[in-house]
């Protein structure tokens, strides 16, 4: 099935198959408020916030914008997203693009809930250490640099 107009499909660095999906402006609007990612490890972060950028107002370097040249330093919104833990930034051009929109996004101030849930004694989940995430992430004998 194509993806419709404005809506770019995130692909990984290897390019096999997409990895996200978000549509363009998409944030405050009723069914395009949403943003797809495959989970894929910890790595998946930077998918995410490539998605997020995109719903925030955020085309990608190179394309719709001047921004070619934050590509290869590792821009979070590079065509492929080719980001790393060691190499990521927020272009100048993805910078202008969401100062461009953020003003715009009304439900960002919204605050339709009422906050009288009662305490948790622990939040849900797992904590894991940051020597296991890197161990889950990069396999065993990693561990989080302390220099």
């Amino acid at each position: 099935m194509p993806l419709p107009a404005q809506t770019p499909a995130a692909q990984s660095g290897s390019g096999m198959y997409p990895e996200g999906y978000a549509p363009i402006t998409g944030m405050c609007h009723l069914h395009r408020s949403c943003a797809l990612v495959l989970e894929d490890g910890f790595s998946s972060a930077f998918v995410a916030a490539h998605e997020t950028g995109h719903v925030l107002g955020m085309e990608h370097d190179g394309e719709a914008n001047n921004c070619a040249d934050d590509v290869p330093l590792g821009s979070i919104m590079s065509p492929r997203v080719q980001a790393t833990f060691h190499r990521y930034h927020w272009s100048r051009c993805s910078w202008r693009e969401l100062h461009q929109y953020l003003h715009t996004y009304d439900c960002l101030r919204d605050d339709p809930f009422n906050h009288d849930w009662p305490a948790q004694p622990q939040l849900p989940g797992f904590h894991y250490s940051m020597d296991q995430q890197c161990r889950f992430d990069f396999g065993p004998g990693y561990s989080i640099c302390t220099a």
